[in-house]
């Protein structure tokens, strides 16, 4: 332990007090969504109606009831597991698909490289509005010669996830 406190980077960061605040407050978060429903037996399931509907917080339920009678902080701790487990799990596919093909990216060269890096730029080119409304992307091209200015393409498409319903629709 004394070895990682020695450290420069961990002495750097433990002087930072915003950033050891931020990660007192994470780890907080993490240990009350993993740990605080198994200790105070919550369920986010089920409705109470002897507390009633849409009721305001009180001593049973700390953030109230929703429309159904079922306990606001119960949910909230339970969508946090599930938050976290998106979050953790995003990261592990990340580096398991990124780390092998950075190393065969970096070992082959040429051919493997090119074709890898246009593909993780092809990613790269997808919206991430985190909405289903009309995404639009745009590739701006240019006439080299001066032959009618430039020209921009749009790709509308009504849904992100779904591509056949996409337009090709040239600009001015």
């Amino acid at each position: 332990m004394k070895k990682i406190l020695s450290n420069q980077a961990v002495k750097k960061f433990m002087h930072n007090r915003k950033a050891v605040l931020g990660l007192i407050i994470v780890c907080f978060l993490v240990l009350a969504v993993i740990l605080m429903p198994i200790f105070m037996k919550l369920d986010p399931y089920t409705t109470d109606r002897a507390v009633g509907f849409n009721k305001a917080p009180c001593p049973g339920h700390l953030l109230g009831t929703d429309d159904v009678g079922r306990d606001l902080f119960a949910r909230l701790l339970y969508g946090g597991r599930i938050s976290l487990f998106v979050g953790i799990m995003s990261t592990i596919i990340s580096v398991l698909i990124g780390i092998p093909l950075g190393l065969i990216a970096g070992y082959f060269r040429g051919i493997a490289e090119t074709v890898i890096m246009r593909v993780a730029d092809a990613f790269y080119v997808i919206p991430d509005d985190g909405s289903d409304s009309c995404s639009r992307c745009g590739v701006r091209t240019v006439d080299p010669y001066g032959h009618g200015g430039d020209r921009s393409i749009g790709l509308d498409c009504n849904r992100k996830a779904d591509l056949r319903k996409c337009v090709i629709d040239p600009g001015t």
